[in-house]
């Protein structure tokens, strides 16, 4: 018997992500390399981009924002969101935040990630429910419940994100995946060496 049986019954948690969760780095490596090993299928709307790129960094440039939104765009083509106007009235959400909810729900995502929890209360049963969680919890309760062993999984991708650079590949789409952490790596070496700072991604 495999010692990982849960793998094979396993699907990646289907996110929404909000503008304010993939501004930063380090939480865009981490996104990756979830996404890389099948824990996340992340999801966005040109709303949402558009949002993130408005309240970009202030160190950040347009340029650099829009270099790694291209490379975000490219890497996950499936990932963009759209056709969900009609619901945005019937989204039990903030009014600047309806747009992100009904993405989410058209999407038929599992979760809508955001650090502003409280911006969305949508119901927990029915055609519009949602749940919403901050990345941290992402990483934590949805995988753990789901799946055998899937927290101790998403703990050690985390890891990863933080101390990886590359690693070996099996398949293309972890070919992918993983030039796409490098592409976000080396963008942020060269935002961080020519601001004298840390970088951060806006998505």
């Amino acid at each position: 018997m495999s010692s990982t049986p849960w793998i094979a019954e396993r699907r990646p948690e289907r996110v929404m992500l909000d503008a304010n969760v993939i501004r930063g780095h380090l939480t865009t490596n981490v996104l990756l390399t979830l996404a890389e090993h099948d824990i996340v299928e992340p999801h966005w709307s040109q709303e949402v981009l558009v949002e993130a790129r408005r309240n970009r960094p202030k160190r950040m440039s347009e340029e650099e924002f829009d270099r790694r939104l291209r490379a975000m765009n490219g890497f996950f083509p499936e990932a963009m969101a759209s056709g969900y106007d009609d619901l945005k009235p019937h989204m039990l959400a903030d009014d600047g935040d309806k747009h992100v909810l009904a993405a989410a729900v058209h999407g038929h995502c599992d979760t809508l990630v955001t650090e502003n929890t409280k911006h969305f209360s949508p119901p927990a049963s029915g055609a519009h429910a949602m749940r919403v969680s901050r990345l941290s919890e992402t990483t934590h309760d949805p995988i753990s419940h789901r799946h055998h062993g899937g927290q101790a999984n998403a703990h050690a991708a985390w890891l990863r994100s933080t101390t990886e650079r590359s690693r070996p590949t099996r398949t293309a789409r972890h070919q992918r995946d993983s030039a796409a952490r490098e592409a976000y790596t080396r963008s942020a070496g060269r935002h961080s060496s020519s601001r004298g700072g840390d970088a951060d991604v806006a998505g």
